[in-house]
């Protein structure tokens, strides 16, 4: 009765899966179901005891190690959050979990990136001077869903993993005017905890102190009697809509300048674009403008060494006007927008740069401190 109904629960979630597109995990699952069980038969045949409890022992080793090398690969794994650029949603020293099925995980580029084999090949000396290295190429199995606006996500760039919030997909026009945010035309601000600085003047004293008293918060002005705090849009809003002061702006950006176009460009962090993220088929003419916009993405991620001579443009020997984009790329920014340095300053990312998507604060450590009212926190 206990082996029919353990059979009978495997089978529905492998069917589970199945359903949900996962036809790899299906399978997989499937196939460690009958290693398992194969592997349980062949040991009851095994005459001597002690033989049989140390190959099982062994087994059960393997097994689990097999088992948790593969969950963190293709299903979950944990990431620290490294800098302060998604607070207030994520903070320095959270363990965020990371969830690969969101839209497919990407395969292991080298063997480093496999648990436990890793360390196999971290003791060879030959192997380790390739630890940087990318071994093989770019695949990504299937995912229950895409990738999408407003979602954060933890991706690699050259520097590091980060972890962002994808805030245009590919094809879409980003520009940021006076630090607001815009995506084809119209105000896209995916989250209440987007933190800019705001300049106002108070309208009625009286009515302001009573604002920020209920809102548990503290605010003074400058000499001048201009309040220039740093706060979460949700409050902001309701600053705005309470009618108490007047004219209030998002102020530049601490990083004012966007190097990635060359010193020429007037883009910065606060004023960028228009700016449409390449898509894959995507075809642009080579201007000089253009070739300071998407340049270094043709160069670090598509691997097409473009030479500018003058107006003019080689590939491969040859003069080209177009070029047309073999991958889809993702413009990523953080919540903290006075602080973080984002797909703004270093450009929009590959879709094999992504990781996987934050679902859950699985602790948090901000400031030494242990926080339980964010233990196991679903983030959005």
């Amino acid at each position: 009765m206990r082996k029919r109904f353990v059979l009978g629960l495997l089978g529905g979630a492998i069917l589970s899966l199945a359903v949900l597109g996962l036809y790899w995990l299906a399978i997989l699952s499937l196939v460690l179901v009958l290693c398992l069980f194969t592997l349980k038969k062949a040991l009851v045949r095994v005459a001597s005891m002690p033989l049989r409890r140390g190959l099982s022992a062994v087994l059960l080793v393997f097994g689990l190690m097999v088992t948790t090398a593969l969950f963190k690969v293709v299903v979950v794994g944990p990431f620290r959050i490294p800098s302060g650029s998604m607070q207030k949603t994520l903070y320095t020293g959270d363990v965020v979990l990371v969830n690969k099925l969101a839209f497919g995980p990407r395969l292991p580029r080298s063997p480093f990136e496999i648990p436990w084999l890793n360390i196999a090949f971290y003791f060879n000396d030959k192997a380790r001077s390739r630890i940087k290295e990318k071994w093989w190429d770019y695949r990504r199995l299937p995912g229950m869903d895409s990738v999408r606006r407003g979602e954060m996500y933890v991706s690699e760039t050259n520097f590091g993993y980060v972890a962002k919030r994808c805030v245009a997909l590919p094809g879409d026009t980003l520009e940021v005017r006076g630090g607001a945010l815009r995506v084809n035309g119209r105000s896209f601000e995916p989250s209440e905890a987007v933190r800019s600085r705001y300049g106002f003047r108070v309208r009625d004293n009286e009515g302001f102190q009573s604002f920020i008293k209920q809102k548990a918060v503290r605010l003074k002005p400058n000499d001048q009697g201009l309040y220039r705090p740093v706060l979460e849009k949700g409050f902001a809003d309701a600053l705005i809509n309470s009618g108490v002061v007047d004219s209030l702006r998002i102020l530049p950006s601490q990083h004012k300048k966007s190097n990635l176009y060359g010193p020429l460009s007037p883009w910065t962090f606060s004023d960028y674009g228009p700016y449409i993220v390449p898509k894959k088929g995507c075809r642009i003419e080579l201007t000089p403008f253009n070739f300071s916009c998407y340049g270094r993405l043709i160069k670090d991620y598509e691997g097409a060494k473009i030479v500018r001579r003058g107006d003019g443009f080689w590939l491969r020997g040859e003069q080209v006007t177009h070029y047309n984009f073999h991958r889809d790329y993702y413009f990523m920014m953080g919540d903290n927008r006075v602080w973080t340095v984002d797909s703004r300053g270093w450009g929009p990312l590959p879709e094999c740069n992504l990781v996987g998507r934050i679902d859950m604060v699985l602790w948090s450590s901000w400031e030494g401190e242990f926080h339980w009212e964010r233990f196991m926190k679903f983030v959005d």
